[in-house]
């Protein structure tokens, strides 16, 4: 059993307005999940990518918007996707100032984030 507290675990930014903690992985003893916890200032983007797995994935705080495989979403706190393994995915803030909060999950050691190129 691992207990993480958020403030223990790096925050990153992966891009501009983008901020991302990995709070539990293999580095914690998790064998079979991770969960990502992340963060988009107001007009961030998330640009378009997918995984080789499915992500569970949730909204803490705030308003976003989603594309998956071309349909679109808007997503309020509470509110749950379950994207499938290879769908090409996007998540945006529309908001000028809130932050969007959300919590991702994956199958543990397989988060690999593959971007997608304009066109592709």
């Amino acid at each position: 059993m691992a207990m993480i507290r958020m403030g223990d675990v790096e925050l990153w930014e992966t891009r501009p307005g983008v901020w991302i903690r990995v709070m539990i992985d293999e580095r914690v003893g998790s064998r079979q999940v991770a969960l990502v916890r992340g963060k988009l200032a107001p007009g961030a983007v998330l640009p378009l990518h997918y995984h080789d797995v499915e992500e569970a994935f949730t909204v803490i705080s705030g308003e976003g918007l989603s594309e998956i495989g071309g349909e679109c979403f808007r997503l309020a706190a509470g509110d749950a996707l379950l994207i499938p393994a290879s769908a090409h995915h996007q998540l945006r803030n529309p908001s000028a100032s809130e932050d969007l909060v959300f919590a991702a999950c994956f199958p543990a050691n397989r988060l690999v984030l593959h971007p997608v190129q304009p066109g592709g």
